[in-house]
C-alpha cells in the first residue's frame, strides 16, 4: 500500500469474513480497521476473536493496527438486535459505530443501476424514504470514521 498511500486520503480494503492469510495480510496492510458485523450472538464472539487476532498480529509484526469501530450492519431494531447492540455498547463503548439499517435490496438496486446509494433514485415513495434513511446511515458512519481516524492519528 505504501506506493499509493500518499495519493489517496483513504483506501478501503475488503476481505472475507474469516481469519486466514488474506485477512491477516489485509489487516497488516491497513492503518485503521472498520469491522462490519451483524448483531447476533455468533458475531459478537467473532468480533472478540478478531480483536484478539489483531492484537496477535500487532505483537508478532510490531505494528499498530487501530480499530476504528464495529459497524452494526443489516440492523433491524428488534428486541434481540437492540439487546446485543446495547451489550456491545456497554462492553466495547469505544468500538461501536452508528448502525447501518437493513437495506440490502435498495443497495443492490443502486449497485445494479451503476450508482451509489447517494445518486440512485428509487421509483416509489417507500423506497425513496428507505434511500434517504440509508444515506443518513452512511453519512453518519462516514463522519464517525473521519472523526475517529483523526483522533487515532493524534
Amino acid at each position: 500500500m505504501e506506493p499509493i498511500a500518499g495519493i489517496y486520503d483513504y483506501i478501503l480494503v475488503d476481505c472475507p469474513p474469516n481469519l486466514g492469510t488474506v485477512t491477516d495480510n489485509a489487516l497488516l496492510a491497513c492503518y485503521h480497521v472498520l469491522v462490519p458485523a451483524r448483531m447476533n450472538k455468533k458475531n459478537t464472539r467473532a468480533i472478540t476473536i478478531l480483536l484478539d487476532q489483531i492484537e496477535t498480529l500487532e505483537d508478532a509484526f510490531r505494528v499498530a493496527i487501530q480499530v476504528i469501530g464495529v459497524v452494526p450492519v443489516g440492523y433491524v431494531p428488534d428486541a434481540d438486535q437492540k439487546d446485543i447492540t446495547a451489550e456491545l455498547r456497554e462492553n466495547m463503548p469505544e468500538y461501536l459505530t452508528p448502525v447501518i439499517r437493513k437495506r440490502e435490496t435498495l443497495i443492490e438496486d443502486a449497485w445494479q443501476s451503476g450508482c451509489s446509494i447517494f445518486s440512485y433514485w428509487p421509483s416509489n415513495s417507500y423506497r425513496a424514504k428507505a434511500q434517504r434513511e440509508s444515506q443518513q446511515d452512511y453519512l453518519q458512519l462516514a463522519e464517525f470514521v473521519l472523526a475517529r481516524s483523526r483522533e487515532k492519528e493524534t
